[in-house]
This record gives C-alpha cells, structure tokens and sequence, in this order.
C-alpha cells in the first residue's frame, strides 16, 4: 500500500478531516491532500509527527515505501560510486599505458642511440687501424745533403703506388742560414707539388742538389 493510502485510511478511520491532520501535522491542508493522492510524500520529520498522532511505526506508515526509497537511494549512490571507480580505474589504466608506452619509447631511442655509438666505435677504431696500417706501409727513406756549406737532412714518404705522401727538411748544421734554408725548402717544396711520382721526386732533387755543387747520400 502506498504511503499516501495508508495515510487516508489513518485519518479517516481516526475521523479526522484533512483541515484536522494538517493543523496537527503543522502543515497545509493541500499538502495533506498530495500526499493522499500520491503527488507527494511526507518527509522523514513529517513522517513521525503523523506515526505519532496515529500510534504506529513508521515502518507500518510507509508499509516499506520508505525502505525501499532509502534502499533505491543507497543503490543510486552504490553506482555511482561504482561508476566513479570504474572511471578512475579507467584513467588510471590509461595514464598507466601512456607512462608504459613513453619508457619503451625512450628505452628504445636510448638503445638504439647506444647502438649508433657503438657502431661510431666501432667504425672509428676500423679506420684508426686502417689508418695505421696505412701509416705503417708507407715507405720512408732519409737522405743526407749538403749544399753551400750548410748540412740538410731531407725525408720522404710515398706509397705503395709510389704517390708521395710527404716530405721534411731539416737543417743540420750548428748556425744554419734561415734564408738559404726557407729559400732552399721553398724550391723542394716547388718539386714535391709538381710530382706524382715519389721516385722520379727523388732523382729530380737529388739532381737539384748535384747542379748546386751539393751533396746527395741516402741514409741506410
């Protein structure tokens, strides 16, 4: 039985007319007349005000009505917060996925910046070797020459192919002239550009030297 019956057949077997329960009540007579017709329903104040002038429960007055909107209520509230909670776990999944997602990015650029490096590495020493062994077989050799009474001391380096690669001049004597000297490494400068050819070098500045009354004598 809904609450608004149940409250009819209160007053009217306590014979009391809907002006009479409202005074009581202390409310309006059309507030007793909604309730009755079941447009609305008495608060839970309201409710004990007329459990109190009828003698019964308030659970007799609602016959459960009350229950159930209380237990309505609290599912309402229950799925809410469910609601809510899913939500949350939602976002929380996601923003999990995202924080995932970012550390295998960067673990995936670190390590392939790692590799990057590794192959630098390896690329580096590969020409350092290479770069060694080239050094390694370049073919030096020293020649002693003299020339206007000043001691010079003249090395080359060409390779395999015989392409020079090369060349130094060092003076030797104790006071050595620096004009004759710059002049001099200047001239063999001149010779080691125009030469492709590391032996015909040789020949052309050991003849430099013989046609300036000087003195060619490979080292061993």
């Amino acid at each position: 039985m809904e609450i608004g019956n149940k409250i009819y057949e209160l007053r009217k077997n306590a014979k009391l007319s809907q002006e009479q329960l409202a005074e009581k009540v202390n409310v309006t007579r059309q507030t007793i007349s909604n309730w009755e017709l079941g447009q609305t329903i008495p608060d839970i104040s309201q409710a004990k005000e007329i459990s109190k002038i009828f003698s019964i429960s308030i659970d007799e007055l609602a016959d459960n009505d009350i229950k159930d909107i209380l237990v309505e209520k609290i599912s309402k509230t229950e799925k809410m917060a469910n609601t809510t909670i899913k939500t949350i776990k939602f976002f929380c999944s996601i923003i999990i996925c995202v924080l995932i997602f970012i550390i295998i990015l960067v673990n995936s650029i670190l390590f392939i910046n790692k590799i990057e490096y590794i192959k630098y590495e390896e690329q580096k020493q590969i020409k350092e070797q290479e770069y060694k062994k080239y050094r390694e077989s370049l073919i030096t050799r020293k020649f002693s020459c003299s020339m206007n009474q000043q001691i010079y001391e003249y090395l080359i380096q060409y390779d395999t192919d015989n392409i020079p690669v090369q060349f130094t001049l060092n003076a030797i004597s104790l006071n050595p002239d620096a004009t004759i000297f710059y002049n001099l490494y200047n001239d063999l400068e001149k010779e080691y550009n125009n030469h492709t050819n590391a032996l015909e070098l040789i020949k052309k500045v050991e003849q430099y030297f013989k046609d300036n009354n000087g003195i060619w004598e490979e080292k061993i």
